[in-house]
């Protein structure tokens, strides 16, 4: 916590400078000190090596509304690593306030209030950091990511696609688009998109298998995750996480099992359940949470970071 707050101490000091600096002015006991070539004449200043404190050489430069939010922007996204999402969302109100076009701020805002949950204020910020950066892969990328995690699968698939139409290369489009083919069963195009998005055969294999377990196939994940476990050409990393995913797997299965039943509810996009018309529930039943385990989640291979 100190080691965070040192850092976001030293950014704010160096942003200080760098915003006060252009319109400072020298005060007269330093200007007291300039050398001896300042008597000298204006031609051998003109034709003689520049000194660093040649006073003539100053001008006042106003820094302009986009370098200052240049310089808010990469603050902002420093308190926004030290997970305060709060603080960095108003920072990022601030950008957007001084420099309106400013499409980077609108993103972050965009992608916050995702992880906020607030998907329908996401939509906004995304609309508006597209209408300025029409052409930036990563928000179309990030605004598929929202639109899957919303189910809206083939708004997501559009927007993931015109993302990699943009940028080819964009690992995370390919990854996230892999994982919606996957749930929607075209196994083999996912592949293909893993493994575009750099990914190894068992990287791929573990990625599928995680889309199995979002779709609650425990049965088939746990299957196909021992098969893979069982190869013995497999990176020690993939084998690591695969065996922590093996064992969400039976979590996950232990918790479906425990009452109360969760075949006894419908699962809505948003995370809450409903009572399923067959089985009346009582209010603590129906606030019953659905667990991490099987919750959305971006693939395994390679992290996927917004």
């Amino acid at each position: 916590m100190q080691a965070g707050r040192r850092e976001r101490s030293w950014t704010f000091l160096i942003i200080a400078g760098l915003t006060l600096l252009p319109g400072c002015q020298y005060l007269s006991g330093s200007l007291a000190k300039l050398p001896k070539w300042k008597s000298s004449s204006s031609s051998e200043l003109a034709h003689g090596p520049v000194g660093p404190l040649q006073a003539s050489s100053f001008t006042a430069v106003k820094p302009t509304a986009e370098q200052k939010a240049e310089v808010q922007l990469a603050f902002a996204r420093t308190v926004e690593r030290e997970g305060d999402r709060q603080g960095a969302m108003k920072l990022y109100q601030q950008i957007v306030r001084s420099a309106p076009d400013h499409h980077a701020a609108y993103h972050r805002l965009a992608v916050l209030h995702d992880q906020e949950g607030n998907h329908q204020e996401a939509a906004r910020y995304y609309r508006k950091a597209i209408q300025r950066a029409p052409q930036n892969a990563a928000i179309y990328a990030d605004r598929g990511y929202s639109l899957y995690l919303q189910n809206q699968w083939p708004q997501a698939e559009q927007n993931l696609r015109q993302a990699l139409q943009l940028d080819s290369s964009l690992a995370r489009a390919h990854n996230n688009l892999g994982l919606l083919l996957a749930r929607s069963g075209r196994q083999e195009e996912a592949m293909r998109e893993f493994q575009l998005a750099g990914c190894s055969e068992p990287e791929c294999r573990a990625n599928l298998i995680h889309a199995l377990m979002l779709d609650q196939r425990y049965g088939e994940a746990q299957q196909q995750c021992q098969l893979v476990l069982a190869a013995h050409n497999i990176p020690a990393d993939v084998k690591q996480r695969l065996t922590k995913l093996s064992a969400r797997i039976t979590a996950a299965e232990q918790k479906l099992e425990a009452p109360p039943s969760q075949s006894q509810f419908l699962w809505h996009g948003n995370g809450q359940a409903v009572a399923h018309p067959s089985h009346p529930a009582t209010a603590r039943q129906v606030s019953y949470e659905r667990p991490q385990e099987i919750r959305a989640l971006p693939p395994l291979f390679p992290a996927a970071a917004r």
